[in-house]
């Protein structure tokens, strides 16, 4: 049994792995979604980063007798999986659509290096979708 650390993107909630966490729990594996502190404005990566070692089950390393710990980060969970999966020695990194800065480079800065921002409403415009509203809800 492995346990898997599940890491959102830049809404932060842990329901976006809702339709995962049932099909590894069926599978026999312990699964862990985590909510991020997106809603904190001063928050910062080392707070995510702390959040999601909290969620950590003790004993879920391999080197505690478990089975293993696989982190999983989806886009901006891309930034914090890799720090977790170092400091909790995780036996597996799953990024999945993830934001890769190269080293040193910030999230926001990451964002307007790839022009994230027009893309997602050259995006919108092509869907017939208001290219002003990213609200996750409206997708």
């Amino acid at each position: 049994m492995t346990t898997f650390i599940l890491i959102p993107g830049a809404g932060g909630q842990a329901w976006y792995w809702h339709r995962v966490v049932p099909r590894l729990s069926f599978r026999g594996h312990d699964a862990v979604a985590v909510d991020l502190p997106s809603g904190d404005d001063d928050a910062r990566l080392e707070d995510y980063v702390r959040t999601v070692v909290r969620a950590v089950p003790p004993g879920s390393m391999r080197s505690a007798g478990g089975a293993g710990l696989a982190v999983v980060g989806q886009s901006l969970g891309g930034l914090v999986a890799p720090i977790v999966a170092e400091r909790c020695a995780a036996d597996l990194l799953v990024l999945v659509a993830p934001m890769v800065p190269r080293p040193g480079e910030s999230g926001g800065e990451w964002w307007q290096a790839t022009d994230q921002g027009e893309a997602m409403r050259r995006f919108a415009r092509e869907q017939g979708r208001d290219p002003e509203v990213t609200d996750d809800d409206t997708f």
